[in-house]
């Protein structure tokens, strides 16, 4: 076995590099180059490097980390990757990363088909390093890439190529704990239409979805846009806007579907945010219904 070269490169480590065929260039997902490392603090690689710019290495770049910790700069943000984390690179971008402990990890530059949009898709939902789902079946996964390319044959390219598309579909989705917090927010904003004409607080939607208040309003924002009371408010005053425009029930009426406990309260909160009165805004809305229509 061809002993590696680079400094805090243990000697059980193993590397390989490939050529992929037109065919793969044409049709195929494809590695250019892939390992299994072992290192020590000594580690270290920039991508500004002669070794870095060199063309096989213009991929897109998968980490999974099997043991121990490595730093990483990357695009000037500065992460940490642990063991179970996958780590995803466009090595056009800028990139360094070394090891701050002894470790283990499995590296992959792939390119092919359409592993661009793989790529963009799976950063838009996980980010550059995360924690992955079924880390066994991913290491075992990646270990088969790995251990593939130690043989060439146009058979190998095809089965490499399935193998690195299911591969990335294990990634594409969301680890399940950011699955839960969707759902959760899911839940709170259902819970919220079919409960607007009752009390409402932030309190007792993070009961209602088992997470404590400050979690959940900071999920809620990040998912919606916008703090979850704000987001009663303006769900209330839609709710109002369609009641006054299509049904013929009162102000006061109106106010109470609308969760609010008077008249006053729901005048001066609907006059404030839409800019007119109730009355008015009904007013508008009838004239509006009866003017001529004008091509």
């Amino acid at each position: 076995m061809e002993r590696i070269r680079e400094p805090g490169v243990l000697p059980q480590s193993v590397r390989y590099f490939t050529i992929p065929s037109n065919l793969a260039h044409s049709l195929l997902y494809y590695v250019t180059r892939c390992g299994h490392y072992y290192c020590n603090t000594e580690y270290y690689f920039n991508g500004a490097s002669e070794i870095g710019r060199v063309s096989g290495r213009q991929t897109f770049l998968f980490f999974y980390i099997r043991s121990g910790r490595m730093a990483l700069r990357l695009n000037q943000r500065d992460y940490t990757a642990s063991a179970g984390n996958v780590v995803l690179i466009d090595c056009h971008d800028p990139h360094e990363y070394h090891a701050t402990s002894d470790l283990e990890f499995i590296w992959i530059h792939f390119d092919g088909a359409n592993a661009a949009d793989f790529f963009h898709e799976i950063r838009k939902n996980n980010g550059s390093v995360f924690s992955a789902s079924g880390q066994d079946s991913l290491y075992q996964m990646s270990c088969k890439i790995v251990e593939s390319c130690a043989r060439f044959n146009v058979s190998d390219e095809i089965e490499r190529s399935k193998n690195l598309h299911d591969m990335l579909c294990r990634i594409l989705l969301p680890h399940p704990e950011k699955q839960r917090a969707t759902s959760q927010i899911d839940q709170a904003v259902n819970y919220i239409h079919l409960h607007l004409h009752e009390q409402l607080t932030v309190d007792g939607l993070a009961q209602h979805v088992g997470l404590s208040a400050s979690h959940f309003s900071r999920i809620f924002r990040h998912a919606v846009g916008i703090p979850p009371y704000e987001y009663i408010i303006l769900q209330r005053l839609e709710r109002a806007k369609t009641l006054l425009s299509s049904t013929s029930e009162t102000v006061r009426e109106i106010a109470y579907l609308s969760g609010y406990g008077n008249e006053a309260a729901f005048t001066a909160v609907f006059t404030e945010r839409v800019g007119i009165s109730p009355r008015y805004y009904r007013k508008l809305v009838k004239y509006s219904e009866k003017a001529p229509a004008f091509l």
